[in-house]
């Protein structure tokens, strides 16, 4: 959770793997721990913020049309192997 190019680029191949449109990504890390980490998609985002010394990340993964967000994190989930996973979906409107 503290490396910000390795979390970047499993972002980016999880969002290409489900099909969408990266259109520009950025990591930074803090300083002494901590990483975010934004994916802009045509589709909207996947953003990361974590909290190494708590053993915490939050993310945001934001879609339109078909793409399925979910999809997105169980990849996402499994590519940094995760232990334990809370996920609460907010339907989009309009």
């Amino acid at each position: 959770l503290d490396n910000a190019a390795n979390l970047e680029d499993a972002m980016v191949v999880c969002c290409k793997v489900h099909g969408a449109t990266v259109l520009h990504h950025h990591a930074h890390s803090f300083e002494p721990q901590g990483v975010t980490v934004f994916v802009m998609l045509a589709e909207s985002h996947f953003s990361i913020h974590t909290w190494p010394e708590e053993g915490l990340a939050c993310l945001d993964i934001f879609t339109c049309g078909d793409m399925d967000p979910s999809a997105i994190l169980r990849t996402f989930v499994s590519t940094i192997d995760a232990e334990i996973v809370e996920q609460l979906t907010l339907p989009r409107r309009g």
